[in-house]
């Protein structure tokens, strides 16, 4: 199922927490823009596609993880970079 990044950040198949980290990867420029990146959910996956091969993005649908990579060549990013897209996503953080 692909489908404009946009719409998916909005979707029930997505927790609050991993449409704040989908949204900060877009604000951050890290994905490619609606219109031409594409997004993709699969087996409690989201795909965002951003500019190069290296650069797809796999966020956990319940926001528990975020890798980058080709399959094959997936690299976990560290769980501050994926606190810190969440606040960029907006995120309300606990005091």
């Amino acid at each position: 199922m692909a489908s404009r990044p946009e719409q998916l950040f909005k979707s029930d198949r997505l927790s609050p927490r991993a449409q704040a980290i989908a949204r900060g990867l877009l604000i951050s420029g890290r994905i490619l823009p609606p219109g031409r990146g594409r997004a993709s959910i699969d087996r409690g996956m989201l795909r965002l596609d951003g500019d190069g091969a290296r650069n797809i993005y796999w966020l956990a649908c319940d926001g528990s993880s975020l890798s980058r990579g080709e399959v094959g060549d997936i690299d976990e990013l560290q769980p501050g970079f994926v606190d810190m897209l969440a606040r960029i996503g907006g995120e309300k953080m606990a005091a």
